[in-house]
């Protein structure tokens, strides 16, 4: 037990303890600390990234996903501007005869993009206005996932009659 003299209700002054009593208290104190320390497999490091990584790479190949989705998007619908002005240009100096001429034009070019385009050409004033309407879904193939459903993409064309017949 140790002597201490000069006790105070704040704290001990010159307390005086047994060696034997301190090396005790350390090793049942080491001994507790050593009891409650997880295994040596659970404080390792090694294979911490591969959880993070596993965590995070769903949400980056979605990600992916979203913006390859709507990349395709984006080419199928400069594809399908570049079929109605192309079809334009040909009503527009004579090559196709009329406007069910147009529309057969684009429909047959669209087919690789999509199974069922909507096209509708006018001739107003000696100017020639086409649409074309595609579903997004054609256009995005890659994914399961239909994030894309129900929207269509519009393409709108228009060129002066160059040739009249």
């Amino acid at each position: 037990m140790p002597k201490c003299s000069g006790e105070s209700s704040w704290f001990i002054i010159n307390c005086s303890v047994d060696p034997e009593t301190v090396m005790s208290l350390k090793t049942t104190a080491t001994q507790k600390r050593i009891a409650l320390r997880p295994p040596r497999w659970m404080r390792g490091q090694d294979g911490s990234v591969s959880v993070e990584a596993a965590l995070w790479l769903p949400i980056f190949m979605g990600l992916i996903l979203v913006i390859t989705n709507t990349s395709l998007v984006f080419y199928g619908q400069s594809q399908a501007m570049r079929v109605v002005q192309d079809a334009n240009r040909a009503f527009s100096t004579g090559r196709l005869a009329t406007e069910a001429d147009v529309q057969a034009f684009i429909v047959e070019r669209l087919a690789p993009l999509t199974a069922e385009p909507i096209v509708e050409t006018v001739v107003h004033h000696g100017v020639i206005y086409t649409t074309a309407q595609l579903p997004v879904e054609d256009l995005a193939h890659i994914g399961t996932l239909n994030m894309f459903s129900g929207y269509h993409v519009n393409v709108a064309s228009q060129f002066f009659v160059e040739y009249m017949q």
